[in-house]
C-alpha cells in the first residue's frame, strides 16, 4: 500500500475541523444532495459523547435536497 503523508495529514487536519463544529450546525452533502438528520438523533449523537463524523457511521441520514 503506497500511503501519501500529505493527504493524511490533510484528512485528519479536515476532521478535526468537522469535530470542532456544533453537530447541529454542519450542513452535511452526499452524493450532490443536503442530508438532515433528526433533531432527536442530534440530541443522542451529543450524549454518546463520540465524534461528529461518526454519526455517520451510525445512523442513515434522510436525503433532501439537490446542492446546485
Amino acid at each position: 500500500m503506497l500511503v501519501d503523508i500529505d493527504f493524511v495529514l490533510m484528512a485528519k487536519k479536515r476532521l478535526a475541523e468537522i469535530n470542532a463544529k456544533r453537530l447541529d450546525s454542519i450542513e452535511w452533502i452526499k452524493d450532490g444532495k443536503r442530508v438532515h438528520f433528526t433533531k432527536e438523533e442530534i440530541e443522542h449523537w451529543n450524549f454518546t459523547g463520540l465524534s461528529n463524523v461518526d454519526i455517520l457511521f451510525n445512523y442513515k441520514p434522510t436525503l433532501t435536497v439537490e446542492v446546485k
